[in-house]
């Protein structure tokens, strides 16, 4: 999608080279598994294993999310299952550790809880982003027509990507790019 203002122009695009955002130093930690896919186990558990909330109950965990994932044509992830039972199922779970929490906050306390509870559902919205490609980068120019010839040409202004979800006003990237209002923008594309 492309806006104009003036003689600038924002162009938004897919960051079709996004980073996995499990690479990244995460609080919450993933354990999952399913047949197809290499997916996160950062708890280092044993996937063969039926008894997972006692090993969760091993490895410190204090606040524990399911996660389900619908691969159909492509692949989604949430704390919730989802309705399609034929093309999704449990694939793992999002945990907080108590160590983690202690070493972040201090004293868990019912806010701490609620805190925590948040910046787990933001990682596993991240991770969904990703998974379904909804990361973007923007890149700003100039166009300019010659006077003698009339032909346009175009002056970079800036660029970037790694914007997690199509929200661009929550995600940071209108910010970035320097607009304040996008309805000052007209849109060309």
């Amino acid at each position: 999608m492309k806006y104009k203002k003036g003689d600038t122009v924002l162009e938004i695009f897919e960051d079709i080279d996004s980073e996995n955002p499990r690479e990244w130093d995460n609080f919450g930690k993933m354990v999952c598994y399913h047949p197809k896919y290499r997916l996160p186990n950062e708890l280092d558990m044993d996937l063969e294993s039926s008894d997972w909330k006692g090993y969760l109950d091993m490895k410190g965990a204090v606040i524990v999310y399911p996660l389900y994932m619908l691969d159909h044509g492509m692949q989604t992830i949430s704390t919730n299952p989802f309705s399609c039972t034929w093309d999704s199922c449990q694939i793992g779970f999002i945990v907080a550790t108590k160590e983690e929490i202690s070493k972040n906050f201090g004293e868990t306390t019912p806010e701490v809880e609620e805190k925590v509870r948040k910046i787990l559902l933001a990682e596993v919205q991240t991770l969904d982003d990703y998974l379904r490609g909804n990361v973007y980068c923007y890149r700003t120019y100039k166009v300019s027509s010659c006077e003698c010839c009339g032909k346009s040409s175009e002056e970079n202004l800036d660029s970037c990507c790694g914007f997690y979800g199509d929200n661009f006003e929550e995600n940071g990237l209108f910010e970035s790019a320097g607009v304040k209002d996008i309805n000052e923008w007209e849109e060309i594309e």
